[in-house]
């Protein structure tokens, strides 16, 4: 016998496009936004750091950077393992500060700096979740400087300077120094370019060429021969689906013509851009796409202050995250999705800035109250390893079943749960399309 209601996910099957030939499994999760969505707002906090920014998300994995208490030490990179203060230091050694910028299931990515008089010498790096785990992806010679932003399974993006440190070059990594693709646009001295984010095949960035003014939003897919230049001016986000997310840099109308910025939307399938800049908002930016959702932010008209915002990429519509923040919440940025639907950002609270993860949470009741719940993602890179995500009120028992046909289930996992957002990874044996998922409190 369970109490409570019921959430029952069912995996299934797809062929990944950018995996040819083989078929992998993923958790069939759609993300609702009703006409009044409830978004529950967790506060990451911290026990070691004095100072955090977080800046991706994945499977419940966040990294950023940060500073110790007693703010003698550079900054250092940070992963919070699911939530609260459970942090870890990928700091490594022999550099003098370090930042992660990008996450992937289990990987992280960053780089980290030798000389922080000059802020040179810096080299990107790859993550397992350890310090001890990292590997130093700086290609050497003649590049002097590299960064690594973003990371997708087997794929990590940044960029990377040239010998003379005049020109900046995108870059797409394979979990190695030694194996990576420039993907600036050939002749190489006359651009300058930075991938910003990866997804499956797809990478998305900008170049700026003297060729045209400014900088132009770009998507590879793999090679240097396959950029794409889109209608906007900066790519900072793209999904599966090649679709890609920005900003348009825009003359303000008025006095000083002031250079603005709208968050834009570029669908593949359409190849049609979309201008996502709300009408009360002078200003905004979109910073990342998944799971149907995008991330970003708008500067409002009425008071002068940045709100997070969400959009949904199929209809446009609009959510204003801030006003599910405290009331003293001065301005607030989504700047990440991840495959549960997550959005993660950060606000500015009382003068200090705290890092946030928005969770949708349509089962609270007008009381408070949380029906147990779960979300499922699926490692397409191993096919038989599972995240689940749980929404439970703290100090209370969940239990996990599976079933093929819906009659017959079987435990797969219990626990008591410590926090209300709760992650745990399981390994399967033979995940086959069609299986079922639920949760119930025992």
């Amino acid at each position: 016998q369970h109490s409570g209601c019921f959430c029952i996910i069912q995996l299934s099957i797809m062929k990944r496009i950018y995996l040819p030939l083989i078929w992998c499994f993923f958790a069939s999760f759609a993300v609702s936004l009703n006409a009044q969505p409830k978004f529950r707002v967790i506060f990451l906090g911290q026990t070691n750091w004095s100072y955090s920014f977080t800046t991706a998300i994945s499977v419940g994995n966040m990294v950023g950077r940060g500073m110790n208490d007693s703010g003698k030490d550079p900054e250092r990179a940070i992963l919070w393992r699911g939530t609260t203060s459970n942090t870890v230091n990928l700091h490594p050694d022999g550099f003098a500060s370090s930042e992660a910028w990008g996450a992937s299931w289990q990987q992280q990515v960053g780089s980290a700096v030798l000389d922080l008089k000059t802020n040179r010498y810096t080299h990107a790096f790859l993550w397992s979740g350890s310090a001890d785990s990292a590997v130093d992806l700086h290609p050497g010679s003649p590049y002097s400087n590299s960064y690594a932003v973003s990371i997708d399974g087997d794929n990590q993006v940044g960029l990377t300077d040239n010998s003379d440190n005049t020109h900046h070059h995108a870059i797409l990594w394979h979990g190695s120094s030694s194996n990576y693709t420039i993907l600036a646009p050939k002749p190489l001295d006359h651009y300058a370019s930075e991938a910003t984010c990866v997804a499956g095949i797809f990478q998305a960035g900008w170049v700026a060429s003297p060729t045209f003014e400014g900088r132009r939003a770009t998507r590879w897919h793999g090679s240097a021969e396959s950029v794409l230049f889109l209608p906007f001016s900066m790519a900072y986000g793209v999904d599966r689906n090649g679709n890609v997310v920005g900003i348009a840099l825009t003359t303000a109308p008025g006095p000083g013509q002031t250079l603005t910025s709208h968050a834009m939307l570029w669908q593949s399938a359409s190849k049609t851009a979309y201008d996502l800049n709300p009408p009360d908002c002078y200003e905004s930016g979109a910073n990342a796409i998944s799971s149907g959702l995008i991330a970003g932010y708008g500067t409002f008209k009425t008071n002068n202050s940045n709100r997070a915002l969400l959009w949904k990429a199929d209809t446009h519509e609009m959510i204003d995250l801030h006003q599910y923040l405290p009331n003293d919440s001065r301005s607030s940025m989504a700047v990440a999705t991840d495959e549960f639907g997550n959005i993660l950002g950060y606000a500015v609270i009382g003068g200090l800035r705290v890092a946030v993860l928005w969770v949708l949470d349509n089962y609270q009741s007008d009381t408070g109250t949380v029906t147990p719940q779960i979300k499922i993602a699926l490692n397409y890179r191993t096919g038989n390893e599972i995240m689940l995500q749980m929404l439970c009120p703290m100090r209370q028992g969940i239990l996990i079943e599976a079933s093929e046909d819906l009659n017959h289930w079987r435990s797969i996992h219990q626990t008591n749960t410590t926090t209300l957002l709760s992650y745990h990874s399981l390994l399967l044996d033979g995940v086959l399309s069609g299986q079922y998922f639920r949760s119930s409190a025992p």
